[in-house]
């Protein structure tokens, strides 16, 4: 087979949940926002998602997280409220 007719790597739903950590309406939900790539029908009731573009999708979002203005902030400790006691130590 050549490289130009090679069959691309496809993710189940059921694994992508798994490694994204998130269930299939969150999934469905960013498809819906148009922020995740679209799942390919692969039979009746079941769908997959190319690999290339999950990984894509992913390497987007660490892009964006590190460019975060967020990560930037220089925040202050917390102060304990006035009258806070920590939890005694057990001995």
């Amino acid at each position: 087979m050549s490289e130009a007719t090679a069959m691309r790597p496809m993710i189940r739903m059921k694994v992508l949940e798994k490694n994204l950590g998130v269930d299939r309406s969150t999934i469905y939900r960013w498809m819906e926002a148009g922020q995740f790539p679209r799942p390919v029908n692969v039979g009746n009731h079941a769908v997959a998602f190319y690999e290339d573009e999950v990984l894509a999708w992913q390497q987007e979002r660490e892009r964006q997280s590190t460019a975060s203005p967020h990560r930037q902030l220089k925040l202050k400790p917390l102060k304990p409220r006035a009258g806070f006691r920590p939890p005694a130590r057990p001995k």
